[in-house]
């Protein structure tokens, strides 16, 4: 008797998980989320495929690329990757041929660093010693319990 509540009360929870695990996904954007599922569901039905594999999700990706721009193809496959995972289990970021597909072109930027000098002609200070950025740097390099030996090689002593 209780070997056969356990098993309702195992398919309740699965039920429940495929419904209620989208609570993971951004609450915000679940509908975007869901709609880009109904949109890869509808191609999924139009070429009569029944399962997802890498190479379906390939496939899939190679369609959209000839109207998207890499950032929205990315852009589609979080989205997948988060619906795909909660309702059918599957966990494509392991799709490896689908991930080097959607790298291709991608190229990492450097990001420009200021100085504090950058900085002073940015807000337009014109006599600018450094002081203020020295103070502010010292006021947080102490909080974060920085000790005396490090501040004063901060502030040049």
């Amino acid at each position: 008797m209780t070997n056969c509540r356990q098993e309702n009360v195992n398919k309740l929870m699965m039920e429940n998980s495929l419904t209620t695990h989208p609570a993971t996904l951004p609450v915000k954007s679940k509908e975007r989320y869901f709609k880009a599922l109904e949109c890869f569901e509808n191609w999924r039905s139009c070429k009569e495929i029944h399962v997802i594999t890498e190479d379906v999700l390939l496939g899939y990706f190679l369609g959209l690329s000839e109207n998207f721009k890499l950032s929205s193809l990315w852009c589609y496959y979080s989205m997948l990757k988060g619906t795909i995972r909660t309702q059918f289990d599957i966990d494509i970021s392991k799709f490896r041929l689908l991930t080097s597909f959607l790298s291709r072109g991608l190229k990492p930027v450097k990001a420009s660093v200021f100085t504090e000098y950058d900085m002073a002609s940015l807000l337009e200070l014109h006599h600018y010693t450094g002081h203020a950025l020295r103070r502010t740097s010292a006021t947080v390099f102490v909080n974060e319990g920085a000790n005396m030996d490090s501040l004063k090689r901060l502030v040049g002593v």
